[in-house]
């Protein structure tokens, strides 16, 4: 098992999903670092090697690759890292209003927003 180069920040926070062939669904964000995050698929929507577009927090999309799956949970990491100003942000903000927007626009995806 690879360890963490960074810390992550515990949170509970909706996020959106969509995979390649534009399937879109809502997930919820465990916690997040730089690198990556931890994610709540109690369906097991996501496989190991999948590659996602996620949104959260009004960003996106973020894109992710599955790394790891322990039960109920997933670990996605970010082909970009995030920023320490995003992640100051997201440590900041007041999740129990946050919400995940696909935007408006994105190709072959509808615009969905979870309160």
């Amino acid at each position: 098992m690879r360890t963490r180069k960074t810390s992550r920040k515990q949170l509970q926070a909706l996020a959106a999903c969509r995979n390649a062939v534009g399937r879109q669904w809502e997930t919820v964000l465990a916690d997040v670092s730089e690198g990556g995050c931890k994610v709540l698929d109690p369906s097991h929507q996501i496989r190991k090697g999948e590659r996602l577009h996620l949104y959260f927090a009004d960003t996106g999309p973020h894109m992710v690759q599955a790394t790891w799956r322990r039960g109920e949970h997933v670990g996605l990491e970010f082909r970009s890292p995030l920023t320490d100003e995003m992640l100051e942000n997201l440590g900041a903000q007041d999740w129990s209003r946050a919400g995940a927007t696909v935007p408006d626009g994105a190709p072959g995806v509808t615009a969905l927003r979870f309160v």
